[in-house]
């Protein structure tokens, strides 16, 4: 990528959580890379309260700064929300010049429309929320839930894709060899975006998208539609991955259908643990508690219903994970170091770098 010119935007500063600690380094070695020079990088640190109130403190002065905010949602997202507007009040406070959110991953957005009667379209509040916040300029995020929550916005926004990510993964994978690959959609939902995955890594890789039907007893994976995956490689892609039970049984559905390989993909991996009933093996039944006459639960999560599986799986660092053999994890520190560098340049631009893509691997 060729060369820009810096212009110094009265002190770029980076303010990190703990957790976001690693992607802002990675960040800013990628701008040293670029010849981007006096960057500072800075930590907020929260107190807890012994009534469970919060203070976020940023350990050094930002009097005047153009102030990068990494922050993660790794907590509790109620918890999470509430100390990132603390932080941000305490920015402005500190008289900070400007203010970029720097968000890869963000709380509420699936809650993009009224599907029952009273009920709130939470991710609407969620961004206005963010943009009431004083000295807030600017958000730089990756894989929004849905692309049409952009229109909620009212300040400048940043919203990259995470095939960015995936794309380079693919080609690097595959060196070129991409007859045996097929990149699978899970639903009609998420054709645009893997269409445009597949383009990306070559324009040779089929799109396969699967049909699926939801009814009382969950979801139901019922037809394929497009490239036939016999024999295949399968890259499922997403945006997120939550109790991962749909996911899964998308990639059972594929190895059903002759499918040689499956690779789920997403964006931010939420993984989240469920509460399930414990289920007699021989009888199918569920097993009930002889004192408390209620069926017995067992927490089950994402983590060992995916290693069950036997597929791999391939997420970005949006969010922190455990470590496994199977799960391969793309840090975004230099794709968020990128579209920082296209923001605090006076030829910089977001969209060339999306046209454009990462460097492969």
């Amino acid at each position: 990528m060729a060369k820009q010119k810096f212009t110094n935007r009265n002190g770029v500063t980076f303010v990190t959580t703990d957790r976001m600690y690693p992607m802002a380094i990675a960040a800013l070695n990628t701008l040293k890379e670029q010849t981007v020079k006096g960057i500072s990088i800075h930590k907020v640190n929260f107190k807890r309260f012994p009534c469970g109130e919060m203070k976020p403190k940023i350990t050094e002065n930002v009097r005047h700064k153009d102030i990068f905010l990494f922050f993660d949602f790794n907590g509790q997202p109620n918890d999470d929300v509430v100390n990132l507007m603390l932080t941000i009040d305490a920015l402005h406070l500190a008289d900070a010049k400007r203010i970029t959110l720097v968000l890869p991953y963000m709380p509420y957005l699936r809650q993009d429309r009224k599907d029952e009667p009273r009920t709130p379209v939470s991710a609407a509040w969620f961004i206005r929320a963010l943009q009431l916040c004083r000295s807030v300029s600017r958000v730089i995020t990756i894989d929004m839930h849905s692309e049409q929550l952009q229109a909620v916005f009212t300040i400048p926004t940043d919203h990259l894709p995470g095939r960015m990510l995936f794309a380079p993964w693919a080609k690097k994978q595959f060196n070129g060899n991409f007859e045996n690959l097929v990149a699978v959609a899970p639903d009609f939902g998420s054709a645009k975006r893997v269409r445009k995955l597949a383009a990306d890594i070559d324009s040779t890789v089929q799109v396969a998208i699967l049909e699926k039907n939801r009814d009382a007893e969950g979801v139901k994976m019922y037809s394929i539609i497009g490239a036939s995956i016999k024999g295949k490689t399968c890259l499922i892609n997403d945006d997120m991955m939550d109790t991962c039970g749909t996911i899964i049984l998308a990639a059972m559905t594929l190895f059903e259908h002759g499918a040689n390989k499956v690779v789920l993909s997403a964006t931010h991996p939420i993984f989240s643990p469920t509460q399930e009933f414990v289920i007699d093996e021989e009888t199918g039944e569920k097993i009930i508690d002889e004192e408390t006459a209620e069926p017995i639960m067992k927490t089950s999560t994402a983590y060992d219903k995916l290693a069950e599986a036997g597929v791999e799986v391939l997420v970005s660092d949006s969010l922190v994970t455990e470590k496994y053999d199977w799960l391969e994890v793309l840090p975004l520190g230099e794709l968020i170091g990128l579209t920082i560098l296209q923001n605090i340049t006076s030829d910089g631009s977001v969209s060339k770098l999306i046209r454009q893509g990462l460097p492969d691997l």
